[in-house]
């Protein structure tokens, strides 16, 4: 079956090199659009994805359809991300790989460096670790950096990318829905550094339903506009 063998391939993937996770997505992400109709109609799947999945402070509802070490991820941006775009700044623990399945995405990476010189901008830095059981990470105030934007790319449906786990970068939906599908290996990081102009709380997770998960199936198999 389909859920079996990806999963028998996410625990190859642990350690995978984003290369190797990009080539992976692309060489199974219609195979994965074509399973998702059954996992919406299998209530037992849905329940499980409902459990550890859920709503993303940066503006998408987080589906983890399937893990094993490496984990396989469908990602509903149903909302613009905020204006201050500052404030999602952020790299991750591990590598990933993305495609756009549906809408249109504004990506950017950045350079980080101790201080700030004349072409970047300065903005507080936080670190975040997850803690077992807890809605919320817990984040510790790292000091300052110097930020410098690096890239811009305007992605539409059918782009992909991949990135390091330091990569530091921001996502924002510029098309509403947006949906993307997204692989990731296992953590090579403890943390994750997070960089923000202002040093108001930081959201925690919000739950989602099953009606929620049958939805974003649903959706994501429906074919975009054009």
């Amino acid at each position: 079956m389909l859920w079996d063998r990806i999963q028998t391939d996410l625990t190859s993937l642990r350690e995978a090199s984003p290369a190797t996770l990009h080539e992976w997505l692309l060489s199974n992400r219609l195979a994965i659009v074509g399973g998702l109709a059954a996992l919406a109609a299998d209530p037992v799947a849905v329940s499980r994805i409902a459990i550890r999945s859920y709503l993303h402070a940066n503006g998408f509802v987080k589906l983890v359809l399937c893990e094993s070490g490496a984990k396989l991820r469908l990602h509903m941006w149903t909302r613009p991300g905020p204006e201050d775009t500052a404030g999602s700044l952020h790299n991750h623990r591990w590598n990933l790989a993305s495609v756009i399945l549906r809408g249109a995405m504004l990506l950017c990476t950045y350079e980080v460096e101790a201080y700030a010189r004349d072409e970047n901008c300065e903005m507080l830095a936080f670190t975040y670790r997850p803690v077992e059981g807890s809605t919320a990470d817990l984040v510790t105030p790292a000091g300052r950096a110097g930020i410098r934007l690096a890239q811009v790319v305007r992605a539409r449906q059918g782009s992909s990318f991949s990135c390091t786990a330091p990569t530091v970068h921001y996502a924002e939906a510029i098309d509403e829905p947006t949906v993307t599908l997204v692989v990731h290996g296992s953590a090579r990081r403890d943390e994750t550094n997070v960089y923000r102009q202002n040093d108001e709380k930081f959201p925690g997770r919000t739950a989602i339903t099953e009606a929620m998960v049958r939805s974003i199936l649903t959706t994501s198999l429906q074919p975009a506009e054009t």
